[in-house]
């Protein structure tokens, strides 16, 4: 286990549910894909959720890193086709590039993400810094985050001195910012809802940012939101 907020066995039958909703909407998509009346966005919405919480959930109950690897292309075709900068999650965002960077996505999953913020001529420093890290053909094109609560802060660990600056910001990032400034976001105090829909709480840029930059990060182990064991995988 590597939540701490709830059981092995609450997590065991949220991943059936997960599984078996899964099935049931891929069978369903396969089954009017050629309809003209079918909204296939919608469908590909929920499934997309429904593979964000399978992530979390196999990260959340210990599972092996390679379990996320192998589902990781799905979960990143359902992104390239539902999201954009108009109605797309910038949250989503986060988690897809961060994500291919901890399992180390290959370079053709680069590109698909590229290729989509190229086609949708979206700028985010952020954003930019991650991709530029895997890609050095990708440009930072911005110094502005655009979505500055709570990511800018993210800035002073990018920016730091030397490791010890680094992993004390990043604590901080974790420690005072990260779940606050999420307070918007669909998942937030899931853990207390009586519709079991929580499924672990991750800060997944946070483990991208310290891979990145190399960090000797065993001080940051046990603290919430930190995903230290994606951090390591194939390290």
């Amino acid at each position: 286990m590597r939540d701490t907020i709830k059981n092995l066995d609450y997590f065991e039958n949220r991943l059936r549910f997960l599984n078996t909703s899964i099935d049931e909407f891929e069978q369903l998509i396969a089954e009017n894909i050629n309809s003209e009346k079918a909204n296939l966005r919608s469908g590909y919405l929920t499934l997309l959720g429904y593979y964000t919480s399978k992530i979390n959930c196999i990260y959340s109950m210990g599972m092996p890193i390679e379990s996320i690897k192998s589902i990781y292309p799905k979960y990143l075709d359902l992104f390239s086709k539902t999201w954009n900068k108009e109605t797309g999650s910038y949250i989503q965002l986060v988690v897809t590039v961060s994500l291919g960077i901890l399992i180390d996505m290959t370079k053709e999953q680069i590109n698909q993400i590229s290729d989509l913020l190229k086609k949708e001529s979206f700028q985010d420093y952020f954003i930019d810094y991650l991709l530029h890290q895997i890609d050095n053909n990708w440009e930072i094109r911005t110094d502005k985050f655009a979505f500055p609560i709570p990511y800018e802060l993210l800035n002073t660990v990018i920016n730091a001195n030397d490791n010890k600056d680094a992993i004390y910001n990043l604590s901080i990032y974790l420690d005072k910012e990260w779940y606050n400034g999420h307070s918007d976001a669909g998942w937030y105090n899931s853990h207390k809802s009586s519709h079991d829909i929580y499924t672990g709480y991750w800060s997944y840029e946070s483990g991208a940012l310290a891979k990145l930059l190399q960090l000797d990060d065993k001080e940051l182990k046990n603290l919430p939101y930190y995903p230290y064991d994606l951090v390591h995988y194939n390290n």
